[in-house]
């Protein structure tokens, strides 16, 4: 019944589909797009996450949680949808633009979590964080599964050769059709995730003055439950 909640949950199902494809595509990447070392690539995306955390809070002052997490979706986005028709070249710089978006995913997620939490509290009186994760983790799994059912469903479909057919040899010159497949599982499908997940966040309800009203209601509640327990203690 949580409209906050079940928001949340759309959006970060996109979240944890992006993961999925771009973390597993990545390897496709190296090998056949660019033929370079994987760990380059991964540092390419992960340096920049790590420089982006505490910046994210820079962003959260300025435009709210839900918004700061908007415009990194939207960043990460963005950078994600390029690879799809940028030049080879160009890759790992888009890889390191959607990694510092993707700072607000790894570390905003959490802090929405806990304001629907709050918003709950208020309503039932009750806190709830351990319903809501578990909730979460339920609604959200199926976008793995999701993940891993499309990879070898696109790349099938754009003619990528295995190397069960090249007689058990990796086949690095890959058709143009399926760099385009590779090029879509890491970059295009993901990216129009993390946009529509920014775009689901429109109708996120816990921000301005509402959440306002509800972080003074709960520390209310809190004070008044502290009271209680002190005085059950005195007893």
């Amino acid at each position: 019944t949580s409209k906050s909640f079940l928001i949340l949950v759309a959006a970060n199902f996109m979240s944890i589909l992006m993961q999925a494809l771009l973390l597993g595509a990545i390897f496709y990447v190296a090998d056949y797009l660019l033929q370079m070392s994987a760990i380059l690539l991964i540092a390419a995306l992960f340096v920049p996450l790590i420089l982006g955390v505490p910046m994210t809070t820079l962003f959260r002052r300025r435009l709210g949680v839900a918004g700061a997490q908007q415009l990194l979706l939207v960043i990460a986005g963005a950078a994600l949808v390029l690879i799809a028709v940028v030049p080879a070249a160009l890759i790992p710089v888009c890889l390191a633009v959607a990694g510092f978006g993707l700072s607000g995913p790894q570390t905003l997620t959490n802090v929405l979590f806990g304001q629907v939490a709050d918003e709950d509290e208020v309503r039932t009186g009750v806190r709830r964080e351990g319903a809501f994760f578990g909730v979460n983790a339920l609604l959200t799994k199926p976008a793995q599964s999701v993940a891993l059912a499309l990879s070898p469903f696109i790349l099938e479909a754009t003619g990528f050769v295995t190397r069960e057919a090249n007689l058990g040899q990796i086949y690095l010159d890959q058709p143009a059709s399926a760099l385009f497949g590779i090029r879509t599982l890491v970059g295009l499908i993901p990216g129009i995730a993390l946009l529509a997940g920014a775009v689901i966040l429109v109708w996120y309800p816990l921000r301005g003055r509402y959440l306002d009203e509800v972080k003074e209601k709960v520390l209310a509640m809190h004070a008044v439950k502290h009271e209680k327990l002190k005085a059950a203690g005195g007893r």
